[in-house]
């Protein structure tokens, strides 16, 4: 059973992150449809310019890969995530962030699952190490698996604290209400 929260170490010297989305409970399941965008260490977010220069923040297009490279100026890293490029995964399940630098602590978040499953609630992480033998190139590769079915609501929250805490007052006020008027009974 596959867990998103677990971190992928990947060996290479890779200067892409190629993304392979699966049903979790069915690995040869692949999803398409889900959309991704990669988080640096730093906080930023990858974020590819066209030829003219212009952020592609959004895009159906599941890679920005050596193939495009016509199309693809250059990758910058961004503030915020809504100047982030979004990249969908196609019928295959794959994106692919290309352009990016062999780097330590990039976390892939999905911002929308593919329909009928759940968007995953923490980042995905990929991290490259050294290899001495690994080639100059090859492509990372992270499987994130997604999963069906509804998801429980949250309970314990403030919100719930406070009902308690009113449900619970109320139920003593009505209890000593309650008291007094049967004493008031046995007394007359």
């Amino acid at each position: 059973n596959l867990e998103a929260s677990l971190p992928v170490t990947v060996d290479t010297t890779s200067t892409s992150i190629e993304v392979l989305k699966v049903d979790g409970n069915y690995t040869e399941t692949v999803l398409s449809g889900a959309k991704f965008v990669l988080k640096n260490s730093a906080g930023n977010y990858y974020a590819a310019k066209d030829a003219q220069g212009h952020l592609i923040t959004t895009t159906e297009a599941a890679n920005i890969s050596d193939t495009d490279i016509d199309s693809l100026k250059e990758v910058v890293w961004v503030d915020s995530q809504e100047n982030a490029t979004v990249l969908t995964t196609d019928s295959n399940g794959n994106v692919n962030f290309a352009g990016i630098e062999k780097a330590t602590g990039y976390k892939l978040v999905e911002i929308e699952a593919p329909d009928g499953y759940n968007r995953l609630v923490d980042p995905f992480s990929v991290t490259f190490t050294d290899e001495d033998n690994a080639p100059a190139y090859i492509a990372a590769q992270a499987v994130v698996p997604n999963y069906s079915g509804s998801t429980l609501p949250s309970t314990g929250s403030t919100g719930t604290k406070i009902f308690l805490a009113i449900g619970l007052t109320l139920a003593i006020g009505a209890y000593v209400v309650f008291i007094t008027n049967k004493r008031m009974e046995n007394y007359e």
